[in-house]
Formats: C-alpha cells, sequence, structure tokens
C-alpha cells in the first residue's frame, strides 16, 4: 500500500513535510491530530501519542493488516539465494537493514503487549529475527 492510500483513508490529514503527517487516529477517540504518520521508503511508520493505540488496531480500524506498511518483497528471499557469486555489502547497507529489522521486531513486540500475535506475524518476526542474525553473521566475518 502506498503512502497516498494510507492517507486517504485517516481524517483530518495534514502535512509537517519531509514524508511525515499529522491525522486523527482512527482507532481512538481522537478529535484533533495525534498520530504521526512517515514515509520511511515505502515502510509506513506511525505512532498515536493520544491515547497510545497499538499500530494493528490503527491499522484494522482503516481495514488494513500490518504487512500493508510494508513495501512488497517481490518474492525474493535472501535466505534462498543461491547464484554462487558473493554478494558484498558494506557497513551502511548491513546497518540500515538491521534498523529496519529492529523497527518490525518493535513494532510487533509493542502490538503483542495488548494484542497477543497471530501466525503470519509471527512469521514476519521470525523473518525478521533471521535477517537480523544473518547480518550479525556477515559482519563477523
Amino acid at each position: 500500500m502506498t503512502i497516498e492510500n494510507f492517507l486517504s483513508k485517516l481524517e483530518k490529514v495534514r502535512s509537517r513535510g519531509n514524508g511525515q503527517w499529522m491525522a486523527c487516529c482512527p482507532a481512538g477517540d481522537d478529535r484533533t491530530p495525534s498520530l504521526s504518520i512517515k514515509d520511511d521508503n515505502g515502510t509506513i511508520i506511525m505512532r498515536c501519542f493520544a491515547q497510545e493505540c497499538a499500530v494493528s488496531d490503527i491499522v484494522a480500524a482503516v481495514g488494513m493488516e500490518l504487512h500493508d506498511l510494508f513495501p512488497p518483497s517481490n518474492g525474493y528471499d535472501a535466505a534462498h539465494h543461491k547464484s554462487g557469486k558473493r554478494v558484498y555489502f558494506n557497513p551502511g547497507q548491513v546497518l540500515e537493514a538491521l534498523a529496519f529489522e529492529t523497527l518490525v521486531t518493535y513494532m510487533i513486540a509493542k502490538d503483542m503487549q495488548t494484542n497477543g500475535i497471530d501466525e503470519p506475524t509471527r512469521a514476519r518476526l521470525l523473518t525478521a529475527t533471521s535477517r537480523i542474525n544473518a547480518a550479525l553473521g556477515y559482519i563477523r566475518r
């Protein structure tokens, strides 16, 4: 889902510039914008400052699921990539991947506090953990 599609489902949206917006939180009784939204290279990041609503509640309130907040993977799975060629990543790329997977892990953990965890979310958490461990193994070489 694009940021434009997501924003179209919210009320009282206003731009803060630099890919950031404020809107009324659809999961709470929000009369003034308290939901902070950011487009981070196709990943939609948000936080409710009014009632600290869980991200899963926010996306459910607009008819979405957590996976809709992330850009499509196009079916690529690095764990099964066997081209025979060694791929090298610079430290900045490894750090960016770690930061992204850490964000995914944080969002899932925050939602688990109130909602538990469903199977697709559990699978995504395992993928994040696997990628973090793979990055650690990569930098230890």
